[in-house]
């Protein structure tokens, strides 16, 4: 990596603690139908998935597109996948928290996207330009507007978005991370144990490569 790039990531990372986000979730449960809600370690079968499926060693991230904290780490995970990402698996997962009023519409905008195979794509998109939607009294109509530069079909975007079984999958996501004391975003697990939020960079990158040679 270059030394630009990790200045640049560890900067954000400063930032990120600077605004992190601890926002105790108020929500009953929610109907989960038959969906299995994930463990912290465990992939299941609706999770989404970077890096190598088989690896021995799993991130896995509860977070909120509206979250600041969450857009910060946000390179500083694209950074891992990039230099660690043939030996862990990445797995993002929901948690939107009621006070932002566009985290649920933002994470059904991603779901809606990888019903046609592009999920990874709108949540680069959705995380690039927070400041922009976030701001915006349009925030969903954004969001489509993203789905058209993905040359999404749009017909059956706004039928997905609609979508009771992604709804469903949007709150197991987020009824997991309360089952295991998700409070607060972005909030990662490396192989089931909670991680203290990362200094910088080069500390996340040290913990990751840790777990990697210890499952060696």
């Amino acid at each position: 990596m270059k030394k630009s790039s990790v200045i640049w990531v560890s900067t954000a990372i400063i930032l990120a603690i600077l605004v992190l986000v601890v926002s105790r979730a108020a929500s009953g449960p929610g109907d989960m139908g038959d969906h299995v809600l994930g463990d912290a370690k465990t992939i299941t079968a609706s999770d989404w998935i970077r890096g190598s499926k088989d690896a021995k060693v799993v991130l896995v991230e509860y977070s909120d597109f509206q979250c600041p904290a969450c857009a910060a780490y946000f390179p500083a995970v694209e950074k891992l996948i990039e230099d660690l990402g043939a030996n862990f698996a990445f797995v993002y997962r929901h948690f939107p928290l009621n006070q932002h009023v566009y985290a649920r519409p933002a994470a059904m905008a991603a779901e809606a996207a990888g019903k046609q195979g592009k999920f990874w794509e709108m949540y680069r998109m959705i995380f690039d330009n927070q400041i922009t939607w976030t701001n915006s009294a349009v925030g969903v109509e954004i969001f489509e507007g993203y789905a058209r530069q993905l040359e999404l079909d749009l017909i059956r975007y706004a039928l997905d978005l609609k979508d009771p079984v992604l709804k469903t999958k949007v709150e197991a996501d987020f009824q997991s991370g309360l089952a295991l004391g998700v409070n607060a975003t972005p909030t990662f697990y490396l192989n089931g144990r909670k991680l203290n939020v990362p200094n910088n960079y080069d500390e996340f990158k040290s913990t990751i490569q840790s777990e990697i040679d210890l499952a060696k």
